[in-house]
């Protein structure tokens, strides 16, 4: 199944718009790092600049039925002008568009349309069937879909016996060699 690009896409500012050199801090659990590392939507048309990633959606809904998982895959035209895209995995039970990431490692500019066919996807049966049907984030996602703030993640102390949650905001980089936590 070949997937066409939709009409939307952004594009990671420092990668495109700013110096190089200058890097800025993206936090994945924290939601407004994410979204500030990413232009405001445009409209397609656009050039792909040497060294510029941009997340683009497939026009098309695709639904992933027990038993199956999709890989989708950059379609080797666009890979041999210098366009690199991660490859994707559609879980069981995964419905929706799909958000995809476009790189430009090439010294040009590369054009890209609404309609493009950019990738494919391959359908392929599980052995055994699979049981668990994909219940994330995305679900059900229509149109282009900025990345989602990661949860804390739970941690279990064991010296006290109870769970708290960790995220970048109650780390702490100095640790307590006498009772093996951070300060």
């Amino acid at each position: 199944m070949d997937l066409h690009l939709d009409d939307f896409y952004v594009y990671d500012v420092d990668t495109v718009a700013n110096s190089p050199w200058r890097v800025n801090t993206v936090d994945p659990y924290d939601q407004k790092s994410i979204n500030h590392m990413f232009s405001q939507w445009r409209r397609l048309p656009a050039d792909i600049p040497p060294m510029g990633r941009f997340l683009m959606s497939t026009k098309e809904n695709i639904s992933i039925h027990k038993g199956f998982i999709g890989f989708i895959t950059l379609r080797s035209t666009w890979a041999r002008l210098g366009l690199l895209s991660p490859s994707t995995v559609a879980d069981p039970g995964f419905s929706g568009t799909l958000t995809m990431e476009v790189f430009n490692s090439s010294k040009h500019s590369i054009l890209i349309r609404p309609g493009d066919s950019v990738w494919s996807m391959i359908t392929v049966p599980l052995s055994p069937e699979s049981e668990k049907m994909y219940k994330g984030r995305y679900q059900g996602q229509q149109g282009l879909q900025l990345p989602k703030a990661l949860q804390p993640l739970p941690i279990k102390d064991k010296h006290l016996g109870i769970s708290h949650e960790i995220s970048s905001s109650s780390m702490s980089t100095k640790f307590n060699k006498d009772t093996g936590r951070y300060l």
